[in-house]
């Protein structure tokens, strides 16, 4: 899930992904990353949270999608 929300001094970019490990019934793992980019685009505040091996994927889509 990705959603995209314009403030007025800001807009927040928000990923999630959840995920259940085959076998855990009941057990969701959610990974998180929320960047925040200033009015102008001067400035980014990324906060992340999950596994590295899943949320660094999430951050190179961030940056590959803001080149574009």
């Amino acid at each position: 899930m990705k959603r995209i929300s314009k403030e007025q001094r800001r807009t927040r970019v928000v990923g999630r992904r959840e995920s259940r490990p085959s076998g855990e019934p009941g057990h969701v793992e959610v990974e998180d990353v929320c960047a925040i980019v200033g009015r102008f685009g001067d400035w980014v505040q990324v906060e992340a949270t999950g596994r590295p091996s899943s949320v660094i994927p999430m951050l190179a889509a961030f940056a590959q999608a803001d080149r574009n």
